[in-house]
């Protein structure tokens, strides 16, 4: 009680907050920078990002025609486990959704470029430069 009184408790989170912040801002400048490479020398939007200040993860879409379960095993094969909105539906249905959650929380700030580069490479994006 007394550390939540002395006002730490408070202090920790707002540290939290701003540590978080910044590891998703990284982020999603990465990916952006890389869809933007890859809009200009294609002309497609290929990723759009959703629900990007809802906690510790974000949404990603993919519209490249590949289906859900190609890109995660190419993900797998980049040593990445990507998890589909449609992997958390309680009834399954016939259609996986392309829209993957992206989750940061333990990804340490020094694997933050790697991690993206990995995942641009899974959807396709890697091939231009």
């Amino acid at each position: 009680a007394e550390f939540i009184a002395d006002g730490h408790f408070e202090r920790h989170i707002n540290r939290m907050r701003n540590t978080s912040r910044i590891k998703r801002d990284h982020i999603l400048n990465a990916l952006n920078e890389i869809q933007d490479k890859y809009e200009q020398a294609s002309g497609e939007k290929i990723i759009s990002i959703h629900e990007e200040n809802s906690g510790l993860h974000f949404i990603l879409s993919v519209d490249n025609m590949s289906s859900a379960g190609e890109i995660k095993r190419k993900a797998l094969e980049q040593g990445l486990l990507l998890k589909s909105l449609s992997d958390y539906y309680y009834k399954k249905t016939e259609y996986e959704s392309c829209d993957f959650v992206i989750s940061y929380s333990s990804l340490p700030d020094s694997e933050i470029d790697e991690a993206v580069k990995r995942i641009a490479k899974a959807l396709g994006l890697s091939k231009i430069s």
